[in-house]
């Protein structure tokens, strides 16, 4: 049945005050209840984190996203720990380093946390390749691709 403006109008007209009313809190309660859903944190990468809003915290690392974040200090510190490795090692670049730091904390982005983003840019992506194209890296026994450093056997740059 096709419904037109007058039908519309009408069947406003013979709905009752306090029925209107009734359906204006409803649709007023399914709006703000997605809203809520949209913008709570939601799991990505190796992070589970609280089904609440970004909040304030007091982050040891990633400290970008102090003023509101989905990371808590444990998250933090295990982004710090993954990174570690790359910040003290003297034979990285510091574009590299700031771009891995840059890149290893987007976990902690609200946007990215809340998914309204969903992972890192291209050029964001393309910008770290090209900042740590010359070091040099090796594979650990799990093929994971890791920084080469001192005690390191077997090394290559990643343009090789």
């Amino acid at each position: 049945e096709n419904f037109t403006r007058e039908h519309f109008q009408t069947t406003l007209h013979i709905m009752s005050p306090s029925r209107t009313m009734w359906l204006f809190l409803f649709t007023l309660l399914i709006l703000i209840t997605n809203s809520q859903i949209q913008d709570t944190c939601k799991p990505i990468n190796a992070f589970h984190f609280d089904r609440q809003p970004p909040t304030k915290q007091s982050l040891p690392f990633c400290k970008q996203y102090n003023h509101e974040t989905c990371c808590n200090p444990t998250q933090s510190l295990k982004i710090f720990q993954q990174t570690r490795p790359v910040l003290q090692n003297d034979q990285v670049s510091q574009e590299c380093k700031q771009l891995t730091m840059d890149i290893m904390c987007s976990s902690c982005n609200p946007q990215i946390g809340t998914h309204h983003i969903e992972g890192i840019c291209t050029n964001h992506c393309d910008l770290w390749y090209n900042a740590c194209l010359n070091e040099y890296y090796y594979l650990d026994m799990y093929g994971t691709l890791r920084f080469c450093n001192k005690d390191s056997l077997i090394c290559a740059p990643l343009h090789s």
